[in-house]
């Protein structure tokens, strides 16, 4: 039954446009189907970035880049063959998940990569022309409650566990090291090594007389007979060598001391060859080459008497600063510990005041240096050294109240672990403090003239 035109029920259309609405919304939905996915996959990329990877990670087999000790980890993606270069390898375009590879990636700091040298520890060292022999002492450094101050040649310390405290008794100054680290001791100079954990284990290298070599040293080399009497540059080198790595070493006065601190190498000496493992040591009179033909790394301890030093730069240390002002002028140099960069210096009489009328004639030495005395004490516990004409007569605990004992001597140095605790009497009897510093400071004083006679 069909309506009329004017009817209620209006106009009935064509089918023609119904079906041309129809295919529209078709295409409508065909697209929205298409283009769903990748909108989900775009949105879930964003949600899972991943970090800028570490390029230290891109250097192959650097054994100074952080290991991945996870037994489960991904097998890394073999190196390509020798002979087809990587820039030249296309991607295969019908794999879906890509991994680019940068095997050209070096570290910016060349000195601290496989097979560069780095120089740990390096000082003037004296020699008197004599035989010497080198030796390595493997030693646990005490507490600093048990530690002592000890004189020695020059030497150089690697630090292999723990950390250590290495202090120059002379100036009061502090070095930590830490493992791999390395620290050089002047001849002369008083020095305590204190551990600073539990666990502190070094090598000590050094030039002695044979017949002065130590009961736990575990290297010691052939006599080196053909050294003249100089001041050398003495230092202690690194390398570590990957396998298949090869170096020549540098030129040296002596014959030098090569020491593998862990690892296998072969040393070639003028086309003598011989192999070291960990702790093996050998000198080395003339030019050589070290290789590393096993299949792991090599660290390797290079030490050797370089350039012999002038005399033009030589002095006779004063023991005091410049400064004659008797003021501390504390000034922070020990990574902010309260210590002085320059330590306080000037005279017993001008630290305290000249009240008790005329001092006795002062008393000399043999040489007619003046000579004085000091007397320390506490007001709280302290960590006291006192060092009077280069040597240590005191070194510990002041307990609050107690006294270091009258000391004699012309030039003395006295590092206290808080100034504002530490008094002096002088050999006029006469009391004071030489300044007021909360921390630890080092202060020195001379004998003049005008000082009471011990």
């Amino acid at each position: 039954m069909k309506y009329s035109p004017t009817g209620t029920r209006g106009p009935v259309p064509e089918s023609g446009h119904i079906f041309g609405i129809v295919r529209i919304l078709v295409v409508m939905l065909c697209a929205f189907v298409v283009l769903l996915p990748s909108a989900i996959q775009v949105s879930a990329q964003d949600a899972q970035a991943q970090p800028t990877e570490d390029p230290a990670q891109l250097v192959p087999n650097d054994p100074l880049a952080p290991q991945n000790n996870d037994e489960n980890a991904a097998t890394p993606t073999e190196e390509p063959a020798a002979d087809v270069p990587v820039a030249t390898q296309e991607p295969d375009s019908g794999s879906a998940n890509q991994t680019t590879v940068t095997r050209s990636a070096q570290r910016a700091d060349p000195a601290t990569g496989p097979g560069f040298p780095a120089a740990l520890a390096h000082g003037l060292a004296y020699v008197t022309g004599d035989d010497l022999v080198w030796q390595v002492r493997e030693t646990e450094f005490a507490a600093p409650k048990n530690a002592k101050s000890s004189v020695s040649n020059a030497s150089t310390v690697l630090q292999r566990e723990g950390a250590s405290i290495i202090r120059n008794d002379v100036t009061g100054k502090r070095a930590k090291t830490d493992p791999g680290e390395g620290y050089f001791i002047a001849a002369g100079d008083g020095y305590t090594l204190m551990a600073e954990d539990d666990s502190s284990l070094v090598w000590i290298f050094e030039l002695v007389d044979p017949d002065d070599v130590a009961v736990d040293a575990f290297y010691e080399s052939p006599v080196l007979d053909d050294l003249d009497e100089g001041v050398y540059d003495m230092t202690m080198m690194r390398y570590v060598l990957q396998p298949g790595d090869q170096v020549t070493l540098p030129e040296h006065n002596g014959a030098a001391l090569v020491m593998v601190s862990s690892g296998e190498v072969e040393v070639n000496a003028g086309g003598d060859r011989s192999a070291l493992a960990e702790s093996d040591g050998q000198t080395l009179d003339d030019d050589a080459t070290l290789s590393n033909t096993s299949n792991a790394d090599a660290v390797v301890m290079y030490t050797y008497l370089g350039e012999e030093v002038s005399d033009d730069s030589a002095g006779t240390g004063t023991g005091t600063t410049p400064s004659t002002t008797g003021t501390s002028d504390s000034t922070t140099s020990d990574a902010g510990t309260g210590t002085t960069d320059d330590a306080a210096s000037g005279t017993l009489q001008d630290e305290a005041a000249a009240s008790t009328g005329e001092n006795p004639l002062p008393e000399t030495d043999e040489a007619g240096n003046f000579l004085t005395s000091i007397d320390v004490t506490a007001d709280a516990d302290i960590y006291l050294i006192i060092t009077v004409d280069g040597l240590t007569v005191f070194d510990g605990t002041l307990p609050a109240g107690a006294s270091s004992g009258p000391v004699v001597g012309t030039n003395f140095q006295v590092y206290t672990s808080s100034g504002v605790n530490t008094n002096f009497t002088n050999a006029c009897g006469e009391y004071f403090k030489m300044g007021y510093e909360e921390g630890e400071v080092t202060y020195v004083l001379t004998a003049t003239a005008e000082s009471c006679a011990p």
